[in-house]
């Protein structure tokens, strides 16, 4: 019997939220620090959400699949400093450069 998909237990995750993760990576390449933190879409239940980057990293804390090598080599370019390839540490080192990115004051 196959084990049900539980988001904290940690593990693999669907393929929509590392697709979405994916996409995080791609829009914080893309983010100027005197801008908003971006947002991307993800899906929940058929239901299109906006997330900012900062939440998608929540989503993906504790999945153990190993993140493809572009984009590990993307946050490295960055200056991110992965533990471990995996979504996981990716999520949990670009949720601290987030954090770490001085914004502009209104």
């Amino acid at each position: 019997m196959a084990r049900a998909y539980r988001r904290h237990n940690g593990g693999h995750f669907p393929g929509h939220l590392r697709d979405a993760f994916i996409e995080a990576v791609a829009a914080y390449r893309a983010w100027e620090s005197d801008e908003p933190e971006p947002t991307i879409s993800v899906e929940f239940g058929y239901v299109e959400r906006q997330m900012t980057l900062t939440q998608v990293c929540g989503l993906l804390w504790n999945c153990t699949d190993i993140l493809p090598s572009g984009e590990v080599s993307e946050l490295e370019y960055r200056g991110i400093e992965l533990r471990t390839n995996t979504y996981a540490g990716a999520a949990r080192a670009m949720k601290s450069a987030i954090e770490d990115t001085p914004r502009a004051v209104d």
